[in-house]
């Protein structure tokens, strides 16, 4: 009962932080609308306003796309089920691999049992992990190379994504995983972040009993670590 009342009380904070989100894009379409609506426009600006339109079309979506999310989650809760880790993180990383043919991402296996299992949901597992890689890829420089450490001990089971990119300075890493908190705005705002990406991560690992740890270094890269709980054999 408790951490339902906590549960309701975070989506409600997180409800009022995408609604004034949400204020931003409409007020930009509202205001080359009227622009368009009132007056003749030089052709040569036509492509800007469509472009300003478009991306703020993009980020409305990209919001609703979280909120969707964060609020389904209840819902989804009732299919999780038992499930071989190994190839679940298997299947995720040739998805990588195919979303981004152009870097180099690479799996390290440092488990040695195929059985080991979890209690999990793999639709929400294969969000947050995506979205470890995704961040991964798009806060590196030209050369593009990500890392996905699975390793095991007893009680737990590990996935490692690690880059070589651009880093977080130590000063925001206890911030990044804020709701519309980024450590590099420009970066992101390029890339069509919409700032809840890590937020949404810590969401689904906390269904998942599981935690996240951050080892970054600015300017040299850094490694996100899950850790999953395994169940008794």
């Amino acid at each position: 009962m408790e951490q339902h009342r906590k549960d309701s009380l975070l989506e409600n904070e997180l409800f009022s932080l995408i609604s004034h989100e949400i204020k931003t894009p409409i007020t930009i379409i509202r205001g080359f609308a009227e622009i368009l609506e009132g007056s003749t426009v030089d052709p040569s600006m036509q492509e800007k306003i469509a472009k300003a339109i478009l991306g703020a079309c993009g980020k409305m979506e990209r919001l609703f796309f979280h909120l969707e999310k964060i609020f389904s989650y209840g819902k989804i809760e009732a299919s999780f089920s038992s499930i071989a880790v190994q190839p679940l993180l298997e299947k995720i990383y040739l998805k990588a691999k195919n979303k981004y043919p152009c870097a180099e991402i690479t799996l390290v296996n440092r488990v040695n049992n195929r059985l080991h299992t979890i209690w999990a949901e793999p639709f929400l597992l294969e969000i947050a992990i995506m979205n470890l890689i995704d961040n991964a890829i798009h806060f590196s420089d030209e050369k593009k190379c990500v890392t996905l450490v699975m390793r095991a001990s007893a009680k737990s089971y590990m996935l490692s994504v690690e880059d070589r990119g651009i880093g977080i300075s130590s000063s925001f890493q206890n911030k990044v995983f804020q709701p519309f908190f980024s450590a590099h705005p420009k970066r992101s705002k390029e890339k069509g972040g919409s700032g809840l990406g890590l937020y949404l991560v810590q969401r689904i690992l906390q269904q998942h009993q599981a935690s996240l740890e951050l080892v970054s270094k600015k300017g040299k890269g850094s490694c996100f670590t899950i850790t999953l709980p395994l169940e008794k054999q």
